[in-house]
């Protein structure tokens, strides 16, 4: 091969699935990333071994100079995440290759529905999702309130033989079209599905309020260092919603912590609810959520 030839063909972004020999490049770009604070060097080894979903990288000059995910989170719901580019080669339109190599690979083993969300601020990726024929169906943004201590307890956990029975009751509940049928998985969405709830259930986090009046799923949370449950699905009509949003706020104090959160649509629905729930909105940008169905075969 003749020294130019070779040139063009070291200068050629591939992208092809991760490989433990990428761990190098790839913690050591992610730790410039977010200020050192990305949480991609603790979930490296996971994504790796993950047997369900597909974890791909681009290559340029024998070195991995990006990074993407895609994750399968319930039958026929999947998710990308991870987008990451080295500082170094942003100008290699490394983003658009990993985003469009992950579709393939979804086009290839999954199918259903695929979703991904990126901040309301970044551009170039909302251009890149429309493009590739997502559509944004969310704009969220995060809600947080004092604890407010109560001496009534409200909610008890959900026990295993109640899961077709809170399933039932979630699909159908009017506050669920606020969030339009999806759940907050803590960074990633997914629709109401038995195998969500059912590990919920095993981990004491959903619950009935006001003896199956309403329904909630919640979880740890530390965004913007603040340590508090995050409301991860709420169910219940709309009328209950700001007395099941105060409630909310006791559980969390019952819990032992000093906030609650929820990460909830930007729409006059839902504005009224917080207002009276005594929950303030505590993100200046916003976080959309684009989703896409696979093509009928």
């Amino acid at each position: 091969m003749k020294p130019d030839e070779l040139k063009d063909k070291l200068d050629v972004v591939v992208c092809r699935p991760a490989l433990p020999l990428d761990s190098e490049d790839i913690l050591r770009f992610t730790s410039q990333i977010w200020d050192g604070e990305d949480y991609i060097p603790g979930v490296w080894k996971d994504w790796l071994a993950d047997l369900y979903g597909a974890c791909g990288v681009a290559e340029y000059h024998g070195h991995a100079i990006g990074l993407v995910k895609l994750s399968h989170l319930a039958p026929g719901q999947w998710w990308i995440m991870g987008l990451r580019v080295d500082p170094v080669h942003q100008h290699l339109g490394v983003a658009s290759r990993l985003h469009h190599y992950i579709l393939d690979q979804w086009e290839r083993i999954g199918s259903g529905v695929i979703r991904l969300s990126t901040l309301s601020t970044n551009m170039s990726i909302h251009h890149l999702a429309e493009r590739t024929g997502f559509r944004k169906i969310l704009d969220l943004s995060s809600f947080t309130a004092r604890a407010m201590p109560k001496d009534e307890n409200r909610f008890r956990n959900v026990k295993p033989e109640e899961l077709a029975y809170a399933c039932d009751f979630a699909c159908d509940a009017d506050s669920n079209l606020l969030m339009l049928g999806l759940i907050d998985l803590s960074w990633e969405w997914a629709a109401i599905d038995k195998s969500i709830f059912r590990h919920a259930i095993s981990e004491k986090r959903l619950w009935w309020w006001q003896k199956k009046r309403g329904l909630i799923m919640t979880i740890d949370d530390d965004t913007d260092e603040i340590s508090c449950p995050l409301l991860q699905y709420a169910g219940c009509s709309m009328e209950d919603l700001p007395e099941l949003l105060k409630d909310y706020r006791a559980l969390a104090a019952r819990l032992g912590y000093k906030y609650a959160r929820w990460v909830a649509p930007l729409i006059p629905q839902a504005f009224e609810p917080l207002k009276r729930a005594g929950f303030k909105r505590n993100w200046e940008n916003s976080l959309y959520i684009y989703e896409k169905y696979a093509p009928k075969k």
